[in-house]
């Protein structure tokens, strides 16, 4: 319908008598004063809670121990239903957790864990085979900041390190779109909105062996992590995990894993969502500005030991999923607002309002079963499981592996069912899927 001076003159209205008119006019200024009041009760007490959480996340951020840490977590976890009552607070306890995590001081710190050293030596060694084989060319030497120019001091046995001392950081390009040979193709073609997920989603669009032979793309391997170097709103700094081995445009950056570093790929993905918002300001450029390659592999990562790693890990992971529940709690608190508020509504108008029922919520389960070795792949296959298994005696517990793999649930489910596939891996065997209790 059209809005306009006509349609306005042609629209029935209810014509109460006058007195009537009175009197509503009357009670709508007492219920919309009422409102007001509300609103501004609302506000204030929104103000008081937002710095009342600021400065308890202040609190436990400066926390230079473990002790200290649970001492201050002890008082958060107290208030934490007043100091988080909305969706949106609990960002800021996620960002809370990354730094703590990145600082060492989610797990206690062991003096026999294996050297850093050892694993920076062992990536090294992995590297200079391959470009002696010409797989890869060699990178740029650049030298660590001076002692006083590090970002902060880092737990006993850590040491900083730059991004491209663990992994191989690469890009992609855009064929030409002119060329319809290149497109059509097998191999995934992925850019930075696969970005928006953790687990990045196939694209729309494909490529063709001749796109790969006659441009600068090139197929990063299943597993790789990707880093939105240029989008979009919040796009820029984004990280996924590509589960489907496939080339980019030149938006994204991929981190191809060594066989020695394939154990810090899930510390490293912790680490790009710690430094989102640092990252994103290193970006150059004008209306859209952009980061590079060259930022992605100078960028300074603490390295903590190989065993000190997982623990953060499975720490972080264990945090995270308190914090989604507290997130759903929160949701689910202001869809029962939502809820009311449509009803008193309906109560007041007798207009009844559809409401969209909510999905069935499926329970969380635990990986019982184990996994065991088939027929060993062949050096070049993609077959990170099989690897992980080979060097643990050929079988493993599910959920052990899945650790040890470090991707999403998701992304671990696809690789196994590729693997057991190939025969890389036995067909599991039908296990028991329990229930977990709620923590």
């Amino acid at each position: 319908m059209e809005l306009n001076t006509t349609t306005v003159r042609a629209l029935p209205i209810p014509l109460p008598p006058l007195e009537e008119q009175s009197r509503i006019v009357a009670k709508v200024d007492e219920l919309m004063a009422l409102c007001d009041q509300l609103e501004a009760q609302q506000k204030k007490r929104r103000t008081l809670q937002n710095h009342l959480r600021q400065s308890t996340l202040q609190a436990v951020a400066a926390s230079q121990s473990p002790r200290e840490l649970q001492e201050s977590w002890q008082r958060l976890q107290a208030n934490i239903g007043q100091l988080f009552s909305a969706p949106e607070d609990v960002g800021a306890l996620r960002t809370l957790i990354l730094n703590l995590g990145m600082r060492g001081l989610l797990v206690e710190n062991n003096e026999f864990n294996t050297p850093v050293d050892e694993l920076l030596s062992a990536i090294a060694s992995e590297r200079q085979a391959l470009i002696s084989s010409k797989v890869l060319k060699p990178n740029a030497a650049i030298p660590m900041p001076h002692q006083d120019d590090l970002p902060y001091v880092l737990p006993k046995g850590w040491k900083w390190a730059r991004i491209m001392d663990l992994v191989d950081v690469g890009t992609g390009a855009t064929p030409a779109k002119t060329e319809n040979s290149y497109y059509g193709g097998s191999t995934p073609w992925y850019t930075s909105s696969a970005t928006n997920e953790k687990i990045a989603r196939l694209p729309e669009t494909f490529i063709t062996d001749k796109a790969l032979k006659e441009t600068n793309c090139k197929i990063f391997p299943a597993g790789s992590l990707i880093v939105a170097m240029y989008g979009q709103g919040k796009t820029r700094g984004q990280i996924s995990e590509i589960v489907v081995a496939g080339a980019t445009n030149q938006a994204v950056a991929a981190l191809v894993f060594f066989d020695a570093s394939l154990g810090t790929k899930r510390f490293i993905k912790y680490f790009f969502e710690k430094i989102y918002d640092e990252i994103r300001e290193q970006a150059e450029g004008g209306p859209q500005p952009n980061l590079n390659v060259r930022k992605i592999k100078e960028t300074l990562i603490p390295v903590p030991p190989i065993e000190e790693q997982e623990k953060i890990v499975i720490r972080l992971d264990e945090l995270m999923n308190i914090c989604d529940q507290l997130e759903g709690l929160r949701n689910e608190k202001s869809k029962s607002s939502e809820r009311l508020a449509t009803a008193a509504v309906s109560a007041l108008t007798g207009i009844a309002i559809e409401q969209e029922e909510e999905p069935m919520k499926t329970p969380q389960t635990e990986l019982v079963a184990p996994v065991r070795l088939g027929t060993p792949p062949d050096v070049k296959a993609q077959a990170p499981l099989a690897t992980i298994l080979a060097r643990h005696n050929g079988e493993m517990s599910a959920k052990d592996l899945w650790q040890r793999f470090g991707g999403e649930i998701d992304a671990f489910y696809a690789q196994l069912k590729t693997e057991v596939a190939h025969g890389w891996l036995l067909e599991p065997e039908p296990a028991e899927m329990r229930e977990k209790a709620a923590s």
